[in-house]
This record gives C-alpha cells, structure tokens and sequence, in this order.
C-alpha cells in the first residue's frame, strides 16, 4: 500500500514534468528528484535514464522528437509500474487478513490455557 502511494503521488511530479507545467528548471529538477528513487525500479535502459533529466528540464517549446519519446515511455512505464501495485494489492490484502485470522485463533487459544490456569 505505502509503494502504490508513494508512485501515486509522484505521478503528480511526472505529470508536470510531461507537461512542462514547472515554473523554473529549479522546480523541475526538484520532481525529477522525487521520481528518482522510483525510476530505478522501472527497469528502464540506460540510455533512457540518463537522457531523462534532459528532456525532462526542456520547456515544452524546446523539446524535440527525442525529448518527447522519452518522457512518454517513462510516463508509459510508471503507469504499467502503478496498475500493478494496484493489482498486487487485493492478493496482499487477502494474505493480510489470513495472518491477522490466525493471529486472533492463537491468542483466543492462549486466553482459553490463561482461563484454565495454565500460564504458558
């Protein structure tokens, strides 16, 4: 749940870095460094990696071809990374809530030893 949120929200800073809805290349570099942690873990080649930072500081008005198709397979890629935590999630909640079962059975069974006096 806390990987899906922290992707979630910094989809925001992808977003504006997209766009090019940043105010100042200050502000830009401040979301690529928010996404940086994150676009490690998108199994992205190196030649896309390092051109990122590029493409990703250019005003929209500047950007070529280039610049363009790598902000979109970055976006492309976090989205996919995004729809799997989501669809990772109903499975671990399930395993969550089958831990916590089995938790309350064998306090309900230490409770039970407790009641008869039997301290463990």
């Amino acid at each position: 749940r806390a990987e899906l949120a922290q992707h979630e929200a910094a989809g925001v800073a992808l977003g504006t870095l997209v766009r090019g809805a940043w105010a100042t290349e200050l502000e830009a570099r401040r979301c690529l460094e928010e996404l940086s942690p994150l676009i490690v873990r998108l199994d992205l080649d190196a030649s896309l990696r390092s051109m990122l930072p590029a493409a990703a500081t250019k005003p929209l008005a500047r950007r070529g071809p280039l610049d363009t198709m790598v902000l979109q397979e970055v976006e492309k890629r976090f989205a996919r990374k995004v729809e799997e935590l989501r669809g990772a999630l109903p499975g671990y909640q399930a395993a969550v809530a089958e831990r916590q079962a089995g938790v309350r059975k064998a306090q309900d069974a230490l409770h039970a030893l407790h009641a008869l006096g039997l301290d463990w």
